[in-house]
């Protein structure tokens, strides 16, 4: 059996979630080259610009709203025995999402805020606004790779740019005791 590995970042949204992600493979690059380049000093932004992934604390941080932090590890990824291992702590890990997050543009034609009604849950599964936003963007990215972008030019990159969904939760700032 092969001992090869790579090195590559795997995040979390949040400490609750049980698996670890593999972030896509140009975060991924921005991250190593980060690493390498400058140590664990810095931030650098990912997932289309929305988190900030903070190297030196290992946080996932996100940009356009207030929500818990997620995390971020750089683990050496053994593809042959479907194992991750952290050097940091000797950790392996045999259970985790093996599937890469695809690439996604930091460019979008269009911006859709998603406004939180009334009541705990945003729909009827109860999801939270980042969620829902989440489901918003992939699905009609796919409905863009799928149909629209031979359809629709952009005369600097000659295809269809993405449409970026941002959760706008409203109910803290207004019915929170604090003073800002």
């Amino acid at each position: 059996m092969s001992d090869a590995f790579e090195f590559y970042w795997f995040y979390k949204l949040n400490d609750l979630e049980p698996l670890w992600t593999p972030l896509s493979v140009s975060d991924n690059n921005k991250l190593e080259t980060a690493h390498l380049r400058d140590g664990d000093g810095r931030k650098v932004a990912i997932k289309a610009g929305r988190y900030d992934a903070d190297l030196e604390t290992e946080l996932l941080i996100p940009v356009y709203w207030e929500a818990c932090n997620g995390l971020i590890k750089r683990f050496k990824w053994f593809k042959v025995k479907k194992e991750i291992h952290n050097e940091k702590d000797s950790q392996i890990l045999k259970t985790f999402n093996s599937t890469i997050d695809p690439d996604e543009s930091d460019r979008f034609d269009h911006v859709c805020f998603i406004v939180h009604g009334i009541g705990e849950g945003c729909d009827l599964q109860l999801r939270s606004i980042l969620d829902c936003a989440n489901s918003f963007r992939k699905k009609s990215n796919e409905i863009i790779d799928a149909n629209l972008s031979m359809g629709f030019r952009d005369e600097l990159s000659q295809k269809f740019n993405s449409i970026e969904f941002l959760p706008i939760s409203w109910h803290d700032v207004i019915h929170s005791d604090k003073k800002k």
